[in-house]
């Protein structure tokens, strides 16, 4: 004589199934890529420092343009608005006349160049 099932044992039974068994599939295809988030970079700690004027200038500096590549590479911002912000920070360094503005970048070029970033392209000729 067969059992008498109802509607409850059916979704139980299938969910106890599927929650017991490990999907591995899911393991090994995470498994077959490589990570290629931002480099980790430093950024200077200033909560041990009462005054931010105590840090040197060089230090603030690649501080600030840390964290424009981190939020440029966190938000996928095109160079374009990158330039823009580039630029919109220096003005306000300039008016703020705590920082020497000179020694920022002007550009996302001379960003990468101040903080070494640079592009490891392989070429390649076609015949």
């Amino acid at each position: 004589m067969p059992a008498e099932y109802d509607t409850d044992d059916i979704y139980t039974s299938e969910s106890l199934t599927q929650e017991d068994s490990p999907n591995d599939e899911d393991n090994d295809f995470s498994d077959n890529f490589e990570n290629y988030s931002h480099p980790m970079f430093d950024i200077p700690d200033i909560s041990d420092t009462p005054d931010i004027s105590e840090l040197p200038t060089d230090e603030l500096i690649k501080g600030i343009l840390i964290w424009i590549m981190k939020f440029r590479s966190s938000h996928n911002i095109p160079n374009t608005a990158i330039e823009e912000l580039i630029q919109f920070i220096k003005i306000i360094l300039k008016v703020c006349k705590n920082i020497n503005y000179e020694s920022f970048p002007n550009s996302l070029y001379m960003l990468r160049k101040k903080l070494e970033l640079f592009d490891r392209f392989t070429q390649f000729a076609a015949c």
